[in-house]
């Protein structure tokens, strides 16, 4: 019998249509069955750890044939980016994590979202940055300004 997402019962009933690095992960998961833990710290029956782990599967596919799918756009330049997820709307969109500044502890990202349409949205964010002098808000700042030149150089293009 042929599985699709749909009538599968288990994550393994997809695994060949699964990347090797994505079996390896359920897998993973498969052998923690207290991963993830819940609010309560109680841990998930077995039933509940195969939904889980089916559910997964059944991401992970989605992405997979979004990808295919979306093949012909390309990923956003100079960022490394995550897989398509599916908005519920119609839309796919994928994260993506650009030029990292640092000073210190402190990273400056421009990071954002692509969607499957091509348009792309950045952003700056910044790790928590608390207790400074004068002198370290303002070379914060200047990563800041610098990050937020970046993306304005982007939308020019």
């Amino acid at each position: 019998m042929s599985h699709t997402p749909d009538n599968a019962t288990t994550w393994r009933d997809l695994a060949d249509a699964l990347t090797p690095q994505q079996v390896a992960y359920i897998e993973e998961w498969e052998r923690h069955p207290e991963l993830p833990p819940r609010v309560d710290g109680s841990v998930k029956t077995p039933e509940e750890h195969q939904r889980t782990l089916l559910h997964v599967a059944r991401e992970f596919l989605g992405s997979n044939t979004a990808a295919v799918m979306l093949a012909d756009v390309a990923p956003p330049d100079g960022g490394d980016h995550r897989p398509w997820q599916d908005e519920g709307d119609g839309t796919w969109s994928r994260f993506f994590v650009g030029t990292v500044r640092t000073m210190g502890d402190v990273r400056v990202i421009i990071d954002g979202t692509q969607y499957s349409d091509g348009r792309i949205e950045r952003f700056v964010t910044t790790d928590s940055a608390e207790g400074m002098g004068s002198a370290e808000a303002r070379q914060l700042a200047a990563l800041i300004i610098e990050a937020a030149d970046e993306i304005d150089g982007w939308a020019e293009r």
